[in-house]
């Protein structure tokens, strides 16, 4: 009876340590999905600021070149 009572203790803190090592590997998961998500949002941040920079320089040379190309009549 006594080794029956200490093998469901053993299986008890068994079970305990593997509940344990799996909530550390999920935290560990979760951070590592949190900061990919978080560097992959600051790089399309940059891409978008990127992008629209580059679209309004290439609208002020064009209106730059509308304003050389049509002089005021005198």
């Amino acid at each position: 009876m006594e080794s029956a009572l200490a093998d469901i203790k053993q299986c008890v803190i068994r079970l305990k340590e593997k509940e344990r090592l799996y909530e550390t590997a999920k935290a560990k998961h979760n951070s590592r999905c949190l900061k990919y998500y978080h560097e992959h949002k600051e790089a399309s941040k940059e891409k978008r600021n990127e992008y629209a920079r580059r679209y309004y320089e290439k609208r002020k040379e064009i209106a730059a070149l509308e304003v050389v190309a049509d002089p005021p009549p005198n």
